[in-house]
């Protein structure tokens, strides 16, 4: 956790910074406590005298005629510099009495403020305090004092400007305090005396916090208030408890300002005064009430602060005098005695003991304060602790020990503390690591001396992981020495790689681990050690695998000098060093590997028969792809899928590789086992510079190259709507009619709403092309219609396609429209003429569907643009009226249109059922209604039915919301039989074939 800062940098004179307690023992912070000097303000004159207005200058320089001069030729008093700051700013901050009452004479705004907020009230109470960063010397002051007086000598006539005279300073004002001046004057013309910052505060904060008793007694004079609150919700006895000003504390609590006021942190006075070491506010603060045992928004107390404070100790000791509880927790368990530990406050560490601290208090994460003393280094204070009854072998957090602790972060005089104290040294913590394990990340000192009092360094963690992993993973090369010269093994017992999560993970030996992050001098050292470098984790790979798959050039030499064999295949992926190098792009690498293997390593196989150049193409890895092809890599050889290089290039677009293939002999029209060349794939995925460079070199009419299901590099352009592949396609055929697929590229189109490849289309081959029908009979216009493709469907309608043209099942561009709910498509087809009363075979119409299919809107859009009453009473192959239909679906609005244009209530379907019978959930509740019906007596019957029928006519509408679960088999499911160009039509998909290049 980090200490919050109590005061603001702003406020305090002298401030320390408390930073990074103990979260862990594992994680490292840093922990100083400067005593910092801060600026309450940023000196108001700059080091360029030339960005200041003239009236400032002249107030700095001290140049009496100047200010007489410049006030004389009315400059403007009020002017300011880039920061806003006034003259009178300028001259409240210097102290300048005279020259203040003369700006104000002469108009100068009171309440102005600068950038910040600061009004001349707040640097006057801050006066005095830069005066030797801005009046050069005492003999400035004294010559501006003289020139002053000089000026106010001249007769008036002289002067001319009676209201600008800066008056003589009488020996006795040449005595008075300055300050106090400033301030009554300035609040005498108007100035807010509670005026704040942008920080919001107040006057009486600087004055407070810089000292000025006169000018705070002034303030309150003038009704500041005393528990003024900043952003931060500090109150001036904050900012005097800060600076250490006890005079200043001790007036506010005679005025009786809140003792106990919290900051936004939930700081008192005494925190603050604690934190700062203020030990003389301290003592006035406690006889007046101050809660001792207060806790801040984190738990600390004042005690934590003054045991943690640079300067804290006899703050401590006050506290302590005065009833402070000694053992109280923060929120994360820490009392006074854990701070001492943080900072190695022996001595406070051993005032607290003596007053009753509990020594092996363990916080929240189980750390006692020997924990946090093992974790900083404080040898002394754990000397301390341990004579006071600390216990050296308790446990912590992740049961580690204090010298688990110290061995983590190389504490050397620590480690040899606690071991002299007879603690346990192959104790483990929950992971099964002992102190050596620790040592090996923290440092060769500390495990030397581990080692010598008899530490086991053979003890594998819970992971199996031996001290030495640890040292190669943390690239500690002498513990690596000190390891195997002692006689740790390398590769006997394999541990569980340090990268992995998993315990089902492959293991690795600590050459892997190095190879991997590429520490070259630590894998130097262990190749002294092993006969194999070509040893295999449980996924076959060897060190050589992983150096060249990350990169690390160094690595791969050491293990190429050292016998490393190139070919090696790991077990999963059947992939050698040169596949690792190629797939990473790591060019000096694969260099050397390829000059180490020489060309019998350059066309190996991994599992999916893929080659290196195959895998650095699909990288675009030009680099990789160069050297390769220099070393003899063949371009032709395909991989399982039947697949060169060349369709990697296609399919990534990089025309780079592309053409250094082509210029080694590659064949762009080879076939995969899909009938698919790198042609399909170019313009598939609209690469249009690759699919330049292909078409250059293709022999054969691209028209006529056809996949195993007939679709051209033209079709999947078009099903992609790449636009620019589509004219490029066009330009180089030479055929006049479609040609594959009877699912046209038009329709491919249309289809995914690709306007513009309709256009080329059309442009290229004429308007027949809109009649051109696939297997099932369907047109272009079919297609668009049914998703909803309204630009394409007007295309198709302005090159004259046939509206009411009807494929093999009987349907209409309009059905296919009613079948998805396309309300736009259905307006426009209805206003070109569209015939609404066209059935397919079962007999269903397009309202039929609507109703099916439960879209409202559409149904009533058909009811209001038609004019044909036929459609009704039209019945289907199942004698159902669109009445039967909207009813059992519960469509309110559709079945009160169809009665108002006078749909029959009484016609019956194939079970003898009526409208109102076939609102039932199925045949036999139907039938039961239709029993009790037919036995009622006829007068009720027909109350009832009148009743029922002039409810509807009157009801107000709504619209259902009931889903039915007959459904005709719909166009999408019959259109992707044939046009899903994303999938083969075969007992392979072309997703799952191409799954390397889609």
């Amino acid at each position: 956790m980090v200490i919050q800062r109590l005061v603001e940098e702003d406020v305090v004179e002298q401030n320390e910074r408390v930073e990074g307690l103990l979260a862990s023992p594992f994680k490292a912070t840093t922990t100083h406590d400067p005593k910092l000097k801060l600026e309450p303000f940023t000196p108001i004159i700059d080091s360029s005298d030339d960005i200041q207005p003239p009236l400032v200058q002249a107030i700095f320089q001290g140049d009496a005629d100047e200010v007489q001069t410049l006030l004389y030729k009315q400059e403007d008093v009020n002017c300011q510099d880039h920061e806003r700051r006034s003259p009178l700013h300028a001259a409240a901050y210097c102290g300048e009495a005279d020259i203040v009452d003369a700006l104000i004479l002469s108009g100068a705004r009171v309440n102005i403020k600068d950038n910040k907020w600061l009004t001349p009230l707040h640097r006057a109470c801050c006066s005095g305090r830069h005066r030797g960063n801005i009046a050069a010397s005492p003999s400035r002051c004294k010559r501006t004092r003289q020139k002053l007086a000089d000026s106010a000598s001249r007769s008036v006539s002289e002067q001319r400007a009676p209201m600008c005279r800066i008056p003589h300073p009488t020996p006795g004002k040449r005595k008075c305090n300055r300050q106090i001046r400033m301030v009554e004057l300035l609040l005498k013309q108007g100035a807010s005396v509670n005026a704040f910052d942008k920080k919001e505060r107040r006057a009486i904060h600087w004055a407070a916090c810089m000292g000025h008793m006169d000018v705070v007694r002034t303030l309150v004079k003038h009704k500041a208030e005393l528990n003024a609150r900043d952003k931060e919700m500090y109150t001036p006895l904050h900012a005097a408890a800060a600076s250490g000003k006890a005079n200043i504390v001790r007036l506010l609590l005679e005025y009786g300002v809140e003792v106990d006021a919290v900051n936004s942190y939930g700081n008192t006075p005494l925190h603050v005064a604690c934190f700062n070491g203020r030990e003389l506010v301290v003592i006035e603060l406690l006889p007046a009430g101050a809660n001792i045992n207060a806790s801040n928004h984190k738990g600390l107390t004042p005690l934590h602060y003054a045991s943690a404070s640079t300067h804290g100790a006899t703050c401590l000791e006050e506290l302590v005098a005065g009833g402070a509880n000694i053992n109280a927790r923060s929120r994360d368990g820490r009392t006074p005695l854990h701070m001492t530990a943080i900072h190695g406050r022996f001595t406070r560490a051993q005032a607290l003991i003596d007053n009753g601290a509990v020594v092996d208090c363990p916080d929240n994460e189980g750390c006692t304060p020997l924990h946090i003393a093992a974790r900083y280094g404080h040898d002394l204070l754990i000397g301390t602790l341990v004579s006071l009854g600390a216990d050296p072998k308790r446990q912590g957090t992740s049961a580690m020990t204090p010298l688990h602790v110290a061995a983590l972060h190389g504490y050397t005089e620590c480690c040899r503390k606690l071991l002299l104290e007879g603690t346990s040294l192959d104790m483990p913590d929950d992971n099964g690591r002992t102190c050596v394990h620790m040592a090996a990340c923290g440092g060769n000192e500390c495990l030397e001396l581990l080692m010598s009092f008899g530490a086991d360094f053979k003890i594998a963690d819970n992971t199996g992981r031996l001290p030495i992993h640890y040292a190669a993973i943390k690239t500690r090369p002498q513990c690596l020495t000190t390891l195997l010269a002692a006689g740790s093994s390398l590769l006997q017992t394999p541990a569980k790689s340090l990268l992995q999560e998993s315990i089902n993970d492959p293991k690795v030996s600590p050459l892997h681990l190095v190879a991997y992050h590429g520490h070259d001098a630590c894998l130097s050292l262990l190749l002294k050690f092993v006969t194999d470098v070509n040893c295999r984790d449980e996924n076959g790979q060897t060190p050589l695998h992983l150096a060249a798959f990350f990169g690390h050039g160094e690595c791969v030499v050491l293990c190429l000098q050292n016998g490393a064999i190139v070919t090696l295949q790991d077990r999963d992926c059947q992939r050698t060093a040169v596949h690792c190098a190629a797939y990473g792009g790591h060019t000096h690498c694969l260099r050397l590997i390829l000059e180490s293997g020489g060309p019998t390593c350059v066309d190996v196989f991994d599992a999916e028969e893929r080659t290196p150049l195959m895998v650095a193409v699909a990288n675009q890895h030009t680099d990789c792809v160069m050297l390769l092809l220099e070393a003899g890599a063949s371009v032709n050889t395909s991989d399982a899928h039947g697949r060169t290089a060349a369709f990697a290039s296609a399919v990534v677009g990089h025309e780079d590789c592309v053409n250094a293939l082509i210029d080694r002999g590659a064949i762009v029209v080879h076939r995969d086992k899909n009938g698919k060349t790198p042609l399909h794939l170019a313009a598939a995925n609209g690469h249009i510079g690759v699919l330049t460079s292909l078409l250059q070199y293709t022999r054969l009419p691209v028209d006529t190259l056809v996949d195993k299901f007939g679709y051209t590099p033209l079709h999947w352009a078009c099903y992609n709507g790449h636009e620019t592949s589509v004219d490029l396609l066009l330009e180089q055929g030479k055929q006049k009619e479609f040609f594959g697929n009877l699912f046209s590229p038009l329709h491919c189109a249309v289809l995914q709403n690709t306007d513009a490849c309709a256009e080329s289309l059309l442009t290229h081959f004429g308007s027949r092309i809109v009649h051109s029908r696939d297997r099932k009979g369907r047109t272009p216009i079919h297609a668009a219609a049914f998703y909803n493709n309204i630009d394409c469907v007007q295309i198709l309608l302005n090159h004259k396609a046939e509206v009411n043209v009807v494929d093999s099942s009987g349907r209409t561009p309009l059905i296919f429209a009613a079948m998805n709910g396309q309300c736009n498509v259905l307006e426009l087809l209805i206003e070109n003429s569209a015939d609404v009363t066209v059935h397919d075979m079962e007999k269903n119409s397009a309202l039929h569907y609507t109703c099916l299919r439960e879209h409202d809107t559409a149904a009533l859009i058909i009811l209001e643009k038609s004019n044909e009453p036929d459609i009704i009473h039209a019945t289907n192959n199942d004698l159902k009226t669109p009445l039967h239909i909207s009813a059992k679906n519960g469509m309110v609005a559709v079945v009160h249109n169809l009665l108002m244009k006078g749909a029959n209530v009484l016609a019956e379907d194939t079970n003898g059922h009526t409208a109102a019978l076939a609102c039932c959930p199925n045949n036999d509740v139907a039938d039961c209604l239709a029993l009790i019906l037919s036995v009622m007596p006829l007068s009720i019957n027909d109350s009832v039915q009148s009743f029922r029928f002039s409810d509807v006519i009157n009801m107000s509408l709504g619209p259902g919301a009931h889903m039915m679960n007959q459904r005709p088999s719909d166009y999408s499911d019959s259109l992707h039989g044939s046009t899903d160009l994303t999938r083969d039509q075969s007992a392979g998909s072309y997703q799952s074939s191409d799954s390397d290049f889609y």
